[in-house]
């Protein structure tokens, strides 16, 4: 089985270190890659993982509109809108001809999930609505495992193309990422999918400030994975560095100590 992630900005902080050392780490895995669409330059923690994992540039597929894409309601960066979009057709794209894990860069490892899809075609866990600005609950993408030649990944990514093409570059924030993924499993033959609970997946709603202001969290033992959500919390995120993690009692910064050794973290 194969880890994938995907970087289609310029910019590569400290977390997105921190996100593949420890799914390298804690994964029963044939292969860890990272799929750029951007030549990353003078910065540390990308040349750090050049010796330790596979770095590749994928096949970028005509996408309808993307130089014009804009979020439609909630008045997001243009550039911000346009990495999304290639990393959600990227992210179906890739699975479907490669399977395996994918990862969101802003996620941090806990267990090995390998074991997750079991027999089944498509795993990915389910979000609850609680904090977000809609009623609907949804499918998180910030880790998704496939075989390779899903059917229902092929479709995420045909219905992903065409909101592209006829939405002239206004699109929702999820339209091609989560409505993609919901639409598909809603039509597919549902023995093929497993789903992921919250609580294991997204133990934390990280958009609240206390995430980030309290020390006394305490994590689910079972759970697999924690997801920073960069979107909402970039400029916390930027804070982030080992200096950080070394004098932090944030339940982040104990995990980063917990699951890497020293010489991983602090870099």
């Amino acid at each position: 089985m194969k880890l994938h992630f995907i970087n289609t900005g310029c910019v590569f902080p400290y977390i997105y270190y921190l996100s593949i050392v420890s799914a390298a780490k804690l994964h029963s895995i044939d292969e860890v890659i990272l799929w750029t669409t951007t030549d990353v330059k003078d910065n540390h923690c990308f040349e750090l993982l050049k010796n330790r994992i596979s770095i590749k540039t994928p096949e970028i597929p005509p996408i309808p509109n993307l130089h014009r894409a804009k979020e439609r309601y909630c008045g997001v960066n243009r550039d911000r809108v346009r990495f999304a979009v290639l990393a959600d057709i990227l992210r179906w794209k890739i699975l479907y001809e490669e399977g395996g894990i994918y990862l969101d860069l802003d996620t941090f490892s806990l267990r090995n999930m390998t074991s997750c899809l079991g027999s089944k075609e498509v795993w990915i866990p389910f979000e609850r609505a609680e904090g977000w600005s809609t009623s609907q609950n949804v499918f998180a993408i910030h880790a998704v495992i496939a075989e390779s030649g899903s059917e229902i990944l092929k479709s995420s990514y045909d219905y992903a193309m065409d909101r592209m093409k006829r939405n002239f570059g206004s699109i929702r924030w999820t339209e091609t990422g989560n409505q993609a993924i919901e639409r598909a499993i809603r039509g597919a033959d549902q023995s093929k999918i497993a789903i992921g609970s919250q609580e294991l997946f997204i133990p934390f709603t990280i958009w609240e400030q206390d995430f980030w202001d309290r020390d006394d969290l305490v994590l689910n033992p079972n759970a697999y994975l924690l997801h920073l959500n960069a979107t909402l919390n970039e400029s916390r995120l930027k804070d982030i560095t080992p200096n950080w993690i070394k004098s932090s009692t944030n339940l982040y910064a104990r995990l980063v100590k917990k699951i890497l050794s020293k010489e991983e973290w602090d870099i």
